[in-house]
């Protein structure tokens, strides 16, 4: 009789040891899904920052083109005025 007791009590301890493995895998499923969904999501949102950071770079790259070409021009017309000025004091025209 008292082994049947014990069996009993351990075939429930069974039963509920399946019912919280179960449960478990199934959290974990569902955790791995969300994850997975959670890493989608993120390389989404990394992939649009680094279009946007190219595009920021882009235009970077063309404003800095841009303000040399002017500061060349401005270095050139003063150099060269510079140059006419003095030219123009030793009399060589």
């Amino acid at each position: 009789m008292d082994t049947e007791i014990r069996l009993v009590k351990v075939e429930i301890e069974v039963e509920t040891l399946k019912e919280l493995a179960d449960r478990n895998m199934t959290t974990i499923a569902d955790n791995a899904k969300a994850i997975a969904d959670l890493r989608e999501a993120l390389d989404r949102r990394f992939s649009e920052q680094q279009t946007k950071m190219d595009q920021g770079f882009a235009e970077l790259r063309k404003e800095i083109s841009s303000n040399f070409k002017w500061m060349m021009g401005t270095f050139l017309t003063g150099f060269f005025f510079l140059l006419g000025l003095l030219g123009r004091v030793a009399g060589l025209y």
